[in-house]
């Protein structure tokens, strides 16, 4: 990209996160808010301070009259931040912030809300397929009432590719980037990964419904690189039967004159949780 910028906004897995939702004085300045809450995590973190990265942040202030203010609490394994920051470090750039991927989504939610032609206020599903998780978030009116993630990924594709084609791992991964793969490919290899993939986001959907007291969606986004693949959204509306679309946060931005708008639209299913980074930015 050539790009000048060195500092870095990222984000850990949802799963990686404990989150607590705390009720506080609300006359408490930062500072003693702050001492107050690390007295008190132990019995929201079972974890030992030691091992955890803590933050929090006000979510909701009382009414005029209320003595009490919501606080979001959040506390992540200090190693599960420290494998980013290494890469970061390796690649010469700082990192500023660390966030957490169920609140990207709710910030770019806006953004696929856009996309929809009707009911963009409903139970949305957004299902991103990563390379070793697949990440289910539901959103009831842009805020996340449901998370999980399942161990499967286009990892498993690209290993398939590696052992039918005799390539490298990095031979596998150029040649997916590039679409330079035998005739055969789609046929063979990409078709059976993607019934696994649908066969996968139903069961999901399944868990969700059972698990909770929703017993329907208004829509399903698919995200993710795969998601770019030969009539994936229409072979998955057709399965799961509810409308699909695949996510485009950049449907309806201005785009810049140095920006291929096309590349930009086939990856753009890819770059959820980097948009809602950049949308919080890094100061």
């Amino acid at each position: 990209m050539r790009s000048k910028a060195k500092n870095v906004a990222l984000a850990v897995p949802g799963s990686s996160v404990i989150t607590r939702v705390l009720e506080m004085p609300s006359d408490l300045t930062e500072d003693e808010m702050e001492t107050q809450l690390l007295m008190e995590a132990e019995q929201y973190i079972p974890y030992s301070l030691d091992e955890v990265a803590v933050d929090f942040t006000v979510i909701e202030q009382g009414e005029e009259d209320s003595e009490q203010v919501k606080v979001l609490l959040a506390a992540c394994h200090k190693e599960s931040i420290d494998a980013l920051t290494e890469m970061v470090e390796q690649a010469d750039l700082e990192s500023k912030i660390v966030d957490v991927e169920p609140f990207c989504l709710e910030r770019v939610y806006q953004l696929l809300a856009e996309q929809l032609e009707e009911d963009n206020d409903g139970l949305i599903a957004v299902v991103d397929c990563g390379a070793k998780n697949l990440r289910i978030n539901v959103l009831d009116c842009g805020s996340t009432v449901y998370s999980r993630e399942e161990m499967f990924g286009t990892k498993q594709l690209s290993e398939e590719i590696q052992r039918r084609y005799g390539l490298s791992e990095e031979e596998a991964l150029a040649a997916e980037r590039d679409g330079d793969l035998p005739g055969d490919y789609e046929q063979e290899v990409l078709a059976p990964f993607r019934d696994s993939l649908i066969q996968q986001i139903s069961r999901s959907l399944q868990f969700f419904y059972s698990s909770t007291s929703y017993s329907h969606l208004d829509c399903l986004i698919l995200a993710g690189g795969i998601v770019g693949s030969p009539d994936l959204v229409s072979m998955t509306e057709s399965k799961i039967e509810l409308p699909v679309i695949a996510a485009n946060p950049f449907k309806h931005m201005p785009v810049g004159a140095k920006i291929d708008s096309k590349q930009l639209a086939s990856i753009s299913p890819s770059l959820l949780i980097a948009t809602g980074l950049a949308m919080r930015g890094v100061s």
